[in-house]
């Protein structure tokens, strides 16, 4: 039976990471925990330094701390050539070859397929008893069919590995957390199936007090005239 815990996620100071604190606006704390609630993907669209990559360390950060563990935080960075199984699983059918032929001239190799099976970050979140965070990020990146691949393992919580035949199905519903920064239009069928918030590049008194959590070393007022094109 997985642990129960409280998985509200707060944005509070005293649960930050001290190396790299975020600053979260109310509706997006509150995006977040209607994720965690309604087990749905959380899709976070934004431009390019928003935040919104960093938003699932936080959110497993936070966790962590309230447990008193280290939280399950799985980064699956999505590129053009990815494919949807990537996240799920592997398979080294080249490794597998190699034995076998090792075993056809009497090496003893255990060739079982199992073997040769690697999680991928989805596929390690299924198996985790702890609800694990699990950053999908720039999915936009990926080929258009991408999103729509996944949907029946986010629906269904669980997939099988076709070499072996076993089903791996989810000990809990990971919270996932998709970033996209609008490069591609993603499938309205896999759009449906998220919740969606927008993230605002942060305004300049953000922006400073962002710089003031993350670099308390740094002198604001030179900061703040570079960005305004004063002499400090």
């Amino acid at each position: 039976m997985a642990e129960t815990v409280d998985l509200t996620y707060t944005g509070d100071a005293r649960w930050q990471s001290a190396e790299r604190p975020y600053l979260p606006e109310p509706g997006l704390v509150q995006a977040v925990n209607l994720a965690i609630v309604l087990e749905r993907p959380l899709l976070l669209n934004g431009v390019p330094g928003s935040g919104k990559s960093s938003l699932a360390a936080a959110v497993a950060h936070e966790l962590g701390q309230r447990a008193g563990v280290t939280w399950p935080f799985e980064v699956w960075p999505i590129r053009s050539t990815s494919q949807a199984r990537d996240g799920l699983y592997s398979f080294d059918g080249v490794a597998r070859l190699r034995d076998a032929q090792l075993a056809a001239r009497g090496t003893a190799v255990d060739i079982h397929p199992r073997r040769y099976v690697r999680l991928g970050p989805l596929g390690r979140a299924f198996t985790n008893t702890r609800r694990a965070v699990v950053l999908i990020d720039d999915i936009d990146r990926a080929d258009i069919d991408f999103p729509n691949d996944l949907l029946i393992e986010l629906d269904e919580q669980k997939f099988q590995i076709v070499e072996t035949g076993e089903w791996i199905v989810a000990q809990t519903h990971p919270i996932v957390i998709v970033t996209s920064s609008d490069e591609k239009v993603l499938p309205p069928a896999f759009l449906r199936r998220c919740l969606f918030y927008y993230l605002e590049f942060p305004s300049q008194e953000r922006f400073l007090e962002i710089m003031a959590a993350r670099f308390p070393e740094v002198q604001l007022e030179a900061v703040e005239a570079r960005l305004t094109g004063k002499n400090p």
